[in-house]
């Protein structure tokens, strides 16, 4: 047993990667065989020589006793082996599961947080425009303009259900431009831009942070007029939007506070101007 029980276990080792159980098994008998016979003709010598008959009962019972335990061993080296291949595949397709669950609740987040932002920013500056217009019309008596803004407003709150973001603006211009026929009526803005061309989800951040601002100043601080000042800089994009506004309010962070933390990862500040407005100044990650 000393002799077969070590072979067999190396046999098994070298050969049994499943499922060749069979494989390595039909290789340890051939083995034990091929070991067994030398020791069978040196029983026969003994035999012959001391004319005992003891000497080969003897060998084939301890051969015997060896095979049987070799087999033994190896049938269960066999077994913990399948066992281990199922744990290893059961693990995998967990860590699979798993994987493809996170995955999912990072697409899910992200279409949350695209849908605020187009919510809160695009389809928010169409309404507050058709309420400003609105509330003209009615004042002045105007019936064919009341029509129309009522009309716009439909359009506007039509949108919600389409989640049909406009196309991205192709430079600073466009976008001053797509922000200005927005809010005109309603605010009116100053704009200071730089002559650094910018990609278009640098311009598509700097969009949504500029409209927040804007309609945060009109809904909420009732500014008329607003000083949009964008400088590119080494580490980002700094936008910084003045308002002459009320000032900051003594409400809690909401939505809108959301919106600019995901475009400018945080690194955002408001503070009360010194013409008594609100200022935000907002770092956008290039």
């Amino acid at each position: 047993m000393l002799i077969f029980y070590p072979l067999g276990r190396r046999a098994i080792h070298r050969y049994a990667p499943a499922p060749r159980y069979a494989r390595a098994r039909l290789l340890l008998i051939a083995a034990i065989a091929l070991a067994t016979l030398p020791l069978l003709a040196a029983a026969a010598a003994t035999e012959a020589w001391t004319g005992s008959r003891n000497a080969v009962p003897l060998l084939a019972i301890g051969v015997f006793v060896s095979f049987l335990s070799t087999w033994v061993v190896s049938l269960g080296q066999g077994g913990l082996r399948t066992q281990d291949e199922r744990l290893r595949t059961l693990r995998s397709r967990a860590e699979e599961a798993q994987f493809q669950r996170l995955a999912l609740e990072a697409a899910t987040e992200q279409m949350q947080r695209e849908l605020a932002l187009y919510l809160h920013g695009t389809v928010q500056a169409g309404l507050v425009a058709s309420a400003y217009a609105i509330q003209d019309a009615a004042a002045r008596g105007d019936e064919v303009a009341l029509e129309r803004a009522i009309a716009d407003a439909r359009v506007s709150a039509g949108r919600i259900g389409e989640h049909q973001p406009p196309p991205s603006a192709v430079d600073l211009n466009a976008l001053r431009s797509t922000i200005d026929g927005a809010w005109q009526g309603m605010v009116a803005i100053d704009w200071v831009l730089p002559a650094d061309a910018l990609a278009a989800h640098v311009l598509d951040r700097i969009g949504n942070v500029i409209q927040e601002c804007l309609a945060n100043a009109s809904i909420h601080g009732a500014a008329t007029e607003a000083q949009v000042h964008i400088a590119a800089g080494t580490d980002g994009v700094l936008v910084e939007i003045t308002d002459n506004g009320n000032g900051i309010g003594a409400g809690a962070p909401g939505l809108g506070s959301a919106v600019l933390t995901e475009a400018t990862r945080g690194r955002w500040t408001i503070a009360t101007a010194a013409t008594g407005g609100t200022q935000v100044r907002a770092t956008v990650p290039v």
